[in-house]
């Protein structure tokens, strides 16, 4: 709490307040008051912070994964293609450069996935 004097209220990780009646106004030694009827609605059933970041990482590496095999899947789809093979022969670089550069993709993504 932030005033002394005043109690500590903790409340559970992804709890809400919920304004459950009709504000009114009190008259205090130090004037008046508006107070709000509130209660606190605590999901009890609630995954704890180290829980839904694992949740959280786990989607993220699925989502790389099939990232990953998609991009192989298309390298492997061109690379076999007509139109690859016609690039490759009109490629002044080394020899197979091409090709080395197409193994070298579909191995990194292996190493990923």
């Amino acid at each position: 709490s932030q005033f002394p004097g005043e109690e500590e209220v903790l409340m559970p990780p992804r709890s809400n307040i919920e304004v459950v009646g009709t504000p009114t106004i009190q008259e205090t030694a130090k004037g008046p008051v508006i107070v709000v009827p509130a209660r606190i609605n605590a999901n009890l059933k609630t995954k704890t912070m180290e829980e839904v970041i694992a949740q959280r990482k786990e989607l993220h590496m699925s989502l790389v994964k099939n990232v990953t095999r998609e991009i192989a899947r298309d390298i492997k789809v061109v690379h076999q293609s007509d139109a690859f093979a016609q690039r490759a022969k009109k490629d002044f670089s080394s020899s197979g450069a091409a090709d080395s550069l197409v193994m070298s993709v579909m191995s990194e993504c292996e190493l990923i996935v």
